[in-house]
């Protein structure tokens, strides 16, 4: 209720920052509920986003490492620097708060693709074994379910089968619009609820919102999402045959 009342509240500086996506950068003191305003799974949009317009900074220091060496050796201790500086201050959807997140996601990539060899489970064993020390659930489930899902172990053979059906697999493409649209799509039995339109018991509510989120995220798929992702593409494939 505080967030909504906020999103209220100071409704046009929540819009003059949502629509070029930077409301992660503003900090709560600033501008209350700033994170959560509108959709609040959106932070990790801005999130994103803010990776993306650094990104670049972090790809021309790695690939002119040999080539031009001072520059791009500036570029990364420079970024390394300033992130370090201000790493764990701000929002959840605060870049430099969140920047461990995206490392591990490079190194999951990585991992990935050096997993048949032993070297590479070696490393992800040693992925886990850190979440362990630093005891994070998050990172411990993430690896572990990334063990589960790479390694030839016979015995975990059966969940790997469970993570691989096309249920599974269905959830996983429309994961994202559900992820986002979640909070709201709530709103709608408990609206009709309200309403006096028709009383929903517990049970049936969760149901509702359920059935409700996997239908509306699935549409966000087909009619959003891919789309995007497909004119992304294009962008893309235009840059490159341009030189």
């Amino acid at each position: 209720m505080k967030t909504i009342n906020n999103s209220i509240e100071y409704f046009d500086w929540h819009l003059l920052f949502h629509v070029p996506l930077l409301q992660g950068m503003v900090s709560s003191h600033f501008l209350p509920s700033s994170d959560f305003a509108f959709i609040e799974p959106a932070w990790s949009l801005s999130l994103e986003w803010q990776f993306y317009l650094v990104a670049p900074l972090f790809y021309y220091g790695v690939i002119n490492i040999k080539a031009q060496r001072n520059k791009a050796v500036w570029a990364l201790l420079g970024s390394a620097v300033i992130i370090s500086a201000l790493y764990g201050k701000g929002g959840v959807g605060y870049l430099p708060k969140e920047m461990h997140l995206f490392i591990v996601g490079m190194a999951s990539y990585y991992l990935w693709k050096i997993v048949d060899t032993p070297k590479g489970l070696l490393l992800l064993v040693a992925c886990l074994a850190t979440a362990i020390i630093i005891r994070s659930i998050p990172l411990f489930i993430w690896f572990s379910f990334m063990y589960i899902a790479i390694s030839q172990n016979r015995a975990l053979a059966i969940f790997r089968s469970i993570l691989e059906s096309k249920a599974l697999e269905f959830i996983g493409k429309i994961s994202y619009p559900m992820y986002l649209i979640h909070t709201l799509v709530i709103y709608i039995p408990l609206y009709v609820n309200s309403e006096g339109w028709i009383i929903f018991t517990i049970p049936y509510l969760i149901v509702t919102t359920l059935v409700l989120t996997i239908l509306l995220s699935y549409l966000m798929h087909i009619l959003i999402e891919k789309p995007g992702m497909a004119l992304g593409r294009r962008f893309i494939h235009k840059k490159v045959a341009n030189g």
